[in-house]
């Protein structure tokens, strides 16, 4: 049986392999439309980061996968999974801030062990950042009901 550094480039290199497709697939899609941000950016820019952060671990860049041992090996999978499901199904029932927020939360405070305070700070500055990005500056038409509201849409 592989190693659990060995497995963990392997799923690093398959995320790399996964972006590259992704960005692959939001390119096609249209970048820009025009003025304003075409149906493919958001998938674009997502994919083209997860290759970027993927890339690391990939080439065995970064610490130690079997530093902390293989139990937090399925809490780490169980907070990913759990937050690509949410983000799957979340946005058009609770909006898109929220979600983003409650994913990374899930993440944070389960599966990289970050205390519940500071992953709640970090989760709320990051979603808030990436839905002004992406709603407000880009035009982006995600669902947000809260957000509708208090804009007046």
């Amino acid at each position: 049986m592989p190693s659990v550094a060995a497995m963990g480039r392997l799923v690093a290199a398959t995320l790399v392999l996964t972006g590259i497709f992704g960005a692959v697939g939001g390119y096609r899609l249209g970048l820009w439309i025009g003025p304003t941000p075409g149906p493919g950016l958001m998938p674009f820019a997502a994919s083209v980061l997860l290759a970027a952060f993927a890339a690391v671990p990939a080439l065995g860049r970064a610490r130690a996968f079997a530093e902390d041992g293989a139990a937090t090996v399925w809490p780490r999978f169980v907070s990913y999974t759990g937050a690509a499901g949410l983000l799957c199904v979340a946005p058009p029932l609770m909006g898109t801030t929220a979600s983003f927020i409650a994913a990374l939360v899930l993440v944070l405070a389960i599966g990289e062990r970050i205390s519940a305070p500071r992953s709640l700070a970090l989760s709320l500055v990051i979603a808030l950042a990436t839905v002004a990005l992406f709603r407000l500056a880009l035009d982006v038409p995600l669902p947000d009901p809260v957000i509708d509201r208090l804009l007046g849409r």
